[in-house]
């Protein structure tokens, strides 16, 4: 591998944009090896945050720092992921990359990607200087309607998170977007990519095949190179859910690994 990326920090829900800003700000200075002074009590507070001021570590230092840090090697890179446009431009930069939960239709991730490169382009950053990944649903199967049943309670939990406040981040038709209202209406967390559930049975098609790859191995090679054409450099493939045959599960990962990434080059 020729970078690294790292997740340290857990933000809580609803947790303003300005706030993850902060936050990726001084993760970055952690990595870059720059000691990072204690907030005062109240400079962060949030529906319950806190930050640790220089009061509760009596007798210590006046700023916090990973001293174990080897200067020779790489600075360790972050990845954030992002949906809405807000996040996607905070993440664009502040991070050396960002990992798009949108779909994987052209139309949806060029619509991340643009936005992405623009909010460099705004600040005087150079947009090339950014790498773009995407979380990706996939299931290979030799019959795609058998595919897309497999995948659709991944769907149903994956594509809510572009619905996540009611209203749909990013382009998509109107039959989509009223799909997409009503898996908000229907979505249980307890069933969270559970095959079967409201949210898998609310998504159809066109759903599917916007926020999924579910195919024959050629289906899904040759998507996965579109991807790539767009600007994806790499992605996170979300393995089918719970809820479905075990055996059905084992054999679409390994058709995954035997027929379809011998394929990409």
């Amino acid at each position: 591998m020729d970078h690294a990326s790292v997740s340290l920090v857990e933000l809580p829900k609803r947790c303003p944009v300005a706030v993850l800003r902060r936050y990726l700000d001084r993760v970055q200075g952690y990595l870059s090896g720059r000691g990072q002074e204690f907030a005062g009590a109240d400079s962060t507070r949030h529906e319950g945050m806190r930050a640790i001021g220089a009061g509760d570590v009596a007798g210590g230092p006046a700023e916090s720092r990973l001293e174990w840090l080897d200067p020779a090697l790489p600075k360790v890179a972050v990845s954030v992921a992002a949906t809405g446009p807000r996040v996607i431009a905070t993440a664009a930069v502040a991070a050396e990359e960002v990992m798009l939960a949108v779909g994987v239709s052209a139309e949806r991730l060029s619509w991340g990607i643009e936005t992405a490169r623009a909010a460099r382009a705004e600040r005087g950053l150079d947009p090339a200087g950014l790498r773009v990944a995407a979380y990706l649903p996939m299931v290979v199967h030799e019959d795609r309607a058998a595919a897309r049943r497999l995948i659709a309670g991944e769907v149903g939990s994956y594509a809510r998170f572009s619905v996540m406040r009611g209203q749909v981040s990013g382009p998509v038709n109107d039959q989509a977007r009223q799909v997409l209202e009503k898996l908000h209406s229907v979505y249980d967390i307890r069933q969270h990519f559970t095959a079967g559930s409201a949210a898998a049975r609310a998504v159809d098609d066109e759903v599917i095949d916007t926020f999924a790859i579910a195919g024959p191995a050629g289906y899904c090679v040759d998507r996965l190179h579109e991807l790539a054409e767009l600007g994806i450099s790499k992605v996170f493939v979300l393995r089918v859910g719970r809820g479905i045959d075990p055996e059905l599960h084992r054999q679409a990962d390994r058709d995954l690994v035997d027929l379809v990434l011998p394929r990409l080059t």
